[in-house]
């Protein structure tokens, strides 16, 4: 006769490397890592730029 067999599952959620930057700016220069920059060069990410 077969046995039952009960699995129990578990969900894992895991959320790493988050970085808050209170002074990022779109206007920034990635290059020079500022966060403000009269010439830009290209439009930087809304939510950061790799």
């Amino acid at each position: 006769m077969p046995v039952a067999i009960f699995a129990r599952s578990i969900k894992i959620l895991q959320i790493t490397d988050i970085h808050l930057d209170l002074n990022y700016s779109t206007k920034g220069d990635r290059q020079a890592m500022c966060h403000l920059n009269e010439q830009v060069s290209e439009q930087l990410g809304q939510f950061g730029d790799y």
